[in-house]
């Protein structure tokens, strides 16, 4: 008996990187950044920047865009070196497939990551926080496998960079609507939450 597997090409390349993403990566978001709020008011780095003039709101923006940046930044730096190695070993790397895969899990990951903040402010400890993290993510993923979800809901982000990839995405422009709206919705939630905590 012969089993012949098909030849290698970038597509495969390109799966494993949104693979990587969608479990690992975001794996590290929840569990990092569940401590973004509830870590500075237990270590006290809060309470000392908030008697100067900053206020909370102030606070929870810039810790989101710091945090987002950061994330952002390693995965550019990631997509590019994704990209070169891709190239470099099949000479074959479509920049687009690549961009559009990435850039919408970076629309997910960041909804996940203005969670996170939610969820931070609202309760004290980092576990709880991603806790409450991984378990928005399960129920994402598993209403990814029904349909209005996945045509009205950030569902339809979570395997949408693979799909991307192999050429079998749907229509994407409600989900990415609907998770930067949600994605705004949650900052003003930890806002909201923030401000009424005592610290």
């Amino acid at each position: 008996m012969t089993i012949q597997m098909p030849e290698p090409t970038y597509v495969d390349a390109y799966l494993q990187w949104t693979k990587n993403l969608s479990q690992m990566v975001l794996f590290a978001v929840i569990i990092m950044f569940g401590g973004m709020i509830s870590g500075e008011k237990r270590s006290g780095t809060a309470v000392l920047v908030l008697t100067k003039p900053l206020s909370r709101a102030a606070f929870v923006i810039v810790k989101f865009i710091s945090y987002a940046g950061l994330l952002l930044t390693t995965v550019a730096v990631g997509s590019l070196l994704t990209w070169g190695m891709t190239y470099a070993m099949f000479g074959e790397a479509p920049v687009a497939a690549l961009v559009e895969a990435t850039g919408t899990w970076l629309v997910f990951a960041v909804f996940l990551v203005a969670l996170m903040e939610l969820l931070s402010a609202a309760v004290d400890s980092q576990a709880g926080a991603a806790g409450l993290g991984f378990l928005a993510y399960i129920l994402l993923s598993i209403g990814s496998l029904w349909g209005p979800l996945v045509r009205h809901s950030p569902a339809g982000l979570v395997a949408a960079p693979s799909a991307l990839i192999m050429g079998d995405a749907g229509a994407l422009a409600w989900p990415i609507v609907v998770t930067v709206l949600l994605t705004v919705a949650a900052l003003i939630g930890a806002v909201v939450v923030f401000r009424r905590r005592e610290l």
